[in-house]
């Protein structure tokens, strides 16, 4: 009797090895390509705004733009302060910040957070767990994203009386009120839901509160040079209507969804209606360059991996 030998493996360990190889010859032209799917969607969507609002941006003045880009810059400013603590990341990784922001933004809710997780998971040494670090982060700045909508609720509360936008408003947001009602449900299993450390969750928290108050005010005051004749009132309605439409995870590009909503309610002819449509444009400008930007070295990455790989098939 003659033993015959075995056929190669090919099971788990073969295929994740074609895997490995596919992920390989993939990566370089993973970054470029999202960089230009990015660009494009990013494209889409201003095209889907109106010339008066193009032409608004330009009548702005300088203060305006210098709060713009203030209020741009703190989210991912937060987190860099964040996880460079948590991760001891270094400045340069501030791009990955901007981009997962984008993301978020042009794309859908925490599309971002999974944007960063891939590239913190790709990482070797960064973090032996880095689904834990992003998933606590992101649930604290969603518990204080509710903490911050519920008291301009309250703040605004006077002004719902008086604004009837508000009661417009009312059928298209209040399912985020429920969002709001839901995440607190996580303070109940606290102790089964956060991976990070005590002292990791208090300063996280710190972060995410200064952010906020920040946000807040760098919002308003952006609203009042823009357009100071508009009370504050009616801007703090607005404020806290947009987040709570912020509270829906799956709303791509939530600022000018918001902008084309107030424009439809109030009419085109309402100057704030008219300024949040002008800054929901000016924002996906903002998208655009970073992507432009953020998005350069991955596609010259790509073009030199496709221009080493003719050279190599003409040899």
């Amino acid at each position: 009797m003659t033993l015959e030998t075995p056929d190669a493996p090919s099971g788990p360990e073969t295929r994740k090895a074609r895997l490995k190889r596919i992920a390989l010859a993939v990566a370089p032209w993973a970054g470029g390509l999202f960089a230009i799917a990015l660009f494009i969607v990013t494209l889409l969507q201003l095209s889907q705004v109106s010339s008066e609002a193009l032409a608004t941006v330009q009548g702005l003045s300088p203060a305006v733009w210098l709060v713009f880009v203030l209020l741009y810059l703190a989210q991912p400013v937060a987190d860099q302060v964040i996880f460079q603590r948590l991760w001891r990341l270094p400045v340069r990784s501030f791009g990955v910040m901007l981009r997962k922001v984008v993301i978020n933004e042009v794309l859908f809710g925490y599309s971002g957070e999974l944007y960063f997780y891939v590239w913190a998971k790709s990482r070797a040494g960064l973090s032996d767990a880095p689904f834990g670090a992003v998933k606590d982060v992101n649930i604290l700045s969603a518990l204080g994203g509710n903490v911050q909508t519920l008291i301009l609720l309250l703040v605004s509360a006077i002004s719902l009386t008086q604004i009837d936008l508000a009661h417009q408003l009312g059928p298209a947001l209040w399912p985020g009120l429920a969002m709001v009602a839901l995440t607190f449900g996580v303070l109940l299993f606290r102790k089964r839901v956060f991976s990070l450390t005590r002292p990791e969750l208090v300063f996280v928290a710190w972060v995410h509160t200064a952010r906020m108050i920040a946000t807040t005010g760098l919002t308003l005051l952006l609203w009042s040079l823009a357009l100071p004749e508009v009370g504050l009132g009616v801007w703090l309605v607005l404020l806290a209507s947009r987040l709570l439409l912020a509270r829906l995870p799956f709303v791509a590009n939530k600022d000018l969804v918001f902008a084309n909503l107030v424009l439809v309610l109030m009419g085109a002819g309402s100057s704030a209606a008219l300024l949040l449509a002008t800054l929901a444009i000016a924002t996906l400008m903002a998208h655009l360059a970073v992507t432009l930007v953020v998005g350069a070295p991955d596609l010259v990455r790509a073009v030199s991996k496709v221009s080493s790989h003719r050279r190599e098939t003409l040899t």
